[in-house]
């Protein structure tokens, strides 16, 4: 299948923290905008990584019910998360921590090792 738009990125996850609870949402502005080029009637694809957890696996399956080809979206250890805290009272967001997935952690220190700096 030809497709219109592809996107490089690797789908994390946001936990976002309210007064009012706690939920879950996919997070990466490329994987945000595919999605919403591919609502828009767009054949839509993305290449990266996310992880081979349950986040990952719901990653998955949102993209693949949004009608993205993830064909070309490999998986390896865990998701890259994005904890995010709405502070009302001092009318501050706070994102308090993101921790990425194995495979990045891996490709970085490859990197370094090897003097590669793109």
């Amino acid at each position: 299948m030809r497709l219109d738009v592809v996107g490089v990125d690797n789908p994390f996850v946001d936990i976002l923290y309210t007064p009012e609870g706690r939920k879950k949402f996919h997070g990466g502005s490329n994987t945000s905008t595919i999605i919403t080029l591919a609502r828009f009637g767009l054949r839509t694809g993305i290449i990266g990584t996310c992880g081979e957890d349950e986040d990952g696996m719901n990653i998955l399956k949102e993209l693949k019910s949004e009608k993205v080809d993830a064909s070309r979206l490999r998986t390896a250890g865990r998701t890259s998360v994005c904890h995010i805290e709405v502070m009302p009272k001092y009318k501050k967001i706070k994102v308090s921590s993101l921790q990425f997935s194995d495979w990045i952690i891996q490709r970085n220190c490859y990197k370094r090792r090897h003097g590669i700096h793109k």
